[in-house]
């Protein structure tokens, strides 16, 4: 049996490279997909659907909600000490400060998914 060769891409020179004429800049700001919240970590994972740069991302614009009966909502915006630990992408990783995660294990309704009821 005999292996198909591999294809390489050309390669040219900088003479031959096109140079761009015009540039636009990201305008659409990044949405968020979906979230996932492991109280055994103490991270909120966030996916985008477009890459975010972690360096300017700032989680103290977060709050988190979470509904006991028609009549009660609870919340909680993430305070000053969360952490966004990891590199740019579509996800991020976000420990909680101790202080938010010792909040979110005494009301459980925070950050519950209805379909986890």
């Amino acid at each position: 049996m005999r292996l198909a060769s591999p294809r390489f891409a050309s390669l040219r020179s900088a003479q031959a490279a096109t140079l761009a004429t015009s540039w636009s800049p990201d305008v659409t700001s990044p949405q968020m997909t979906s979230f996932s919240l492991n109280m055994n970590t103490g991270y909120i994972t966030l996916t985008f659907d477009e890459p975010v740069r972690s360096n300017t991302f700032n989680a103290t614009g977060i709050t988190l909600y979470g509904v006991t009966s028609v009549y009660s909502v609870n919340r909680l915006e993430l305070s000053y000490e969360t952490i966004t630990d990891s590199r740019n992408g579509l996800s991020l990783s976000v420990e909680l400060s101790y202080d938010d995660f010792n909040l979110i294990k005494a009301n459980p309704s925070i950050g519950m998914a209805r379909s986890s009821r």
